[in-house]
């Protein structure tokens, strides 16, 4: 399957469950920005109860402030 994830325009958001933690009470997702012509990834820990470990992607700074937006209300919505 080819899952080429870069867009033709603007970015794309990932957020993939990579392992659950103390009993589903956390996660780590691997999280990445895909632009067109670049790819920024991290490892990130997500909480039931909102929090976001989140280390820097690399990526401008909008991207980045995007990304952790979008993990926050992940986060949220799984308490």
């Amino acid at each position: 399957m080819n899952r080429d994830l870069h867009p033709i325009d603007g970015a794309r958001y990932l957020l993939e469950r990579t392992h659950e933690l103390d009993d589903g009470l956390r996660a780590e997702y691997r999280a990445a920005i895909y632009t067109r012509d670049a790819e920024f990834a991290v490892t990130a820990t997500l909480e039931d109860n909102g929090r976001v470990e989140l280390p820097p992607t690399g990526a401008p700074a909008e991207l980045q402030a995007r990304l952790t937006t979008i993990a926050k209300l992940v986060a949220r919505d799984a308490g």
